[in-house]
């Protein structure tokens, strides 16, 4: 039965230590939000879409690359199985 306990123990230290967490996340991002004013809430909307689009682009880059990664090898192992590419000839 000790066991059980111990897990219970742990388990409650976890979600104190979650809650804790979340209650100071709640405090910081209210603090921060209430010191900007309209000018600069704008301000940083328009310089962080900047980014976010840049970023946004270079994960759908990622992704089709990848994707025709994926087509690119399957056709590849579907393909002549008894071509060779070995440049020494013969």
């Amino acid at each position: 039965m000790r066991h059980s306990a111990a897990k219970f123990e742990s388990a409650k230290s976890t979600r104190k230590n979650r809650r804790c967490s979340a209650i100071a996340a709640l405090v910081v991002a209210a603090g921060m939000s209430a010191g900007c004013n309209e000018s600069s809430t704008n301000t940083f909307r328009t310089t962080a879409a900047d980014y976010l689009e840049t970023g946004l682009n270079a994960i759908a880059d990622g992704l089709i690359a990848g994707l025709f990664a994926v087509v690119d090898q399957s056709s590849d192992t579907t393909g002549d199985q008894g071509a060779s590419t070995d440049s020494t000839g013969g």
